[in-house]
């Protein structure tokens, strides 16, 4: 018996979240590098101090949304990367989510599970949830941001008012590039 799309995509982001809280609550290597960097900025956050270079100074070298959004957890949980790693693990569930609506909306239910059971089992997606890097965040932001604008062409296509969705791509490209500079112009 074939199962539903619907039993078949829980069961794949049931799959996609166990890998990723996996990775996320058994990562072991120290933090070092961009890591490294991104712990420390989310402690100046937590702090209150805010995102400021190793002397103490306002710097613009990374995006500001990542380091906050560590200093929130921080703030939360206390210097715990591991908080961190257990959100980015959710938010990777939620990037494969988006892959599915992606791959239905462009070619069909079938596609979209395809996409999601792929995402689901990549390995450098899963690795993700175990790094303090902007990238995994970064995936369902950019994710959101097509189906937004997708939505938006649809609507404008048909005729109609696209508002919401031109609103939301507009919200989540200005998120994204907070997030990485690559989506700066």
């Amino acid at each position: 018996m074939t199962p539903s799309p619907r039993a078949a995509l829980a069961w794949i982001l049931g799959v996609a979240l166990a890998l990723r809280l996996l990775m996320a609550l058994a990562w072991s290597l120290p933090l070092g590098g961009d890591e490294l960097d991104y712990h420390r900025l989310g402690g100046t956050v937590a702090e209150g101090q805010g995102i400021v270079d190793v002397n103490g100074s306002p710097s613009s070298f990374r995006p500001p949304l990542y380091p906050a959004l560590v200093g929130g957890l921080y703030g939360l949980f206390g210097e715990r990367p591991g908080a961190v790693r257990v959100v980015q693990a959710v938010v990777g569930v939620l990037a494969v989510a988006l892959t599915y609506r992606l791959g239905r909306r462009a070619l069909g239910v079938g596609v979209g599970l395809v996409g999601a059971g792929l995402m689901a089992v990549d390995l450098g997606q899963i690795a993700l949830a175990g790094r303090l890097l902007s990238e995994g965040v970064f995936t369902a932001l950019l994710l959101g941001l097509v189906l937004a604008s997708l939505a938006a062409a649809e609507r404008l296509e048909r005729g109609e008012e696209a508002w919401g969705p031109a609103a939301a791509a507009g919200a989540l490209s200005a998120l994204g590039a907070l997030t990485r500079g690559i989506l700066l112009p």
